[in-house]
């Protein structure tokens, strides 16, 4: 029988053997894991909507800040996605802790998580603003004059909110370990 399931597994394509599955002694259930899925769906989709108003706003100003938003948003998905990656390691070592029942270590892991996201975030910063020139040839190679200076208008203003992004990740983190995740 349980090779049959196995088997059975491998003909539709699933990645597991659902007869290893305790169904009775789920550590979560359905419902308690949509309540956290579906806040982080929300901000997921937020980000994306973030991008699209960039490019419906500047639409009207012409086809080269048009090409210039999105040549830039595909560096900024990059780096929020990256934000978001150091925010789910925060909230595992926060959840470990709160998991411990040891508050004052998730409160000083928090605190050393904000201080590290925030300075992660200035240098990167700081380095895309001195270099923001070398890096935009780079990444896009020889685009028109016209794109590359708006390229680089709207890199320099979008690489001083990479703190305040960063900041965000950090926070709701902080709220999802917390049990706080709708907030």
């Amino acid at each position: 029988m349980n090779q049959k399931l196995q088997v059975q597994d491998k003909l539709t394509g699933k990645l597991y053997d659902r007869s290893k599955i305790d169904f009775a002694h789920l550590l979560f259930d359905t419902r308690a894991l949509w309540m956290l899925l579906i806040p982080v769906i929300i901000e997921q989709l937020l980000n994306s909507l973030m991008g699209m108003a960039d490019t419906m706003m500047v639409s009207r100003v012409g086809s080269a800040a048009m090409s210039a938003v999105s040549l830039v948003d595909s560096i900024n998905i990059l780096v929020i996605q990256i934000f978001a990656a150091l925010a789910t390691g925060a909230a595992i070592v926060c959840s470990q802790y709160l998991g411990k029942g040891d508050e004052p270590g998730a409160n000083r892991a928090a605190r050393q998580i904000f201080l590290t996201v925030l300075v992660i975030s200035v240098t990167l910063m700081a380095v895309c603003l001195i270099f923001y020139k070398p890096l935009l040839r780079l990444v896009f190679g020889q685009v028109e004059p016209l794109v590359m200076q708006n390229s680089v208008v709207y890199f320099v203003v979008t690489v001083l909110s990479y703190p305040f992004i960063a900041l965000f990740h950090a926070g709701a983190a902080f709220y999802r370990s917390g049990g706080n995740s709708k907030f």
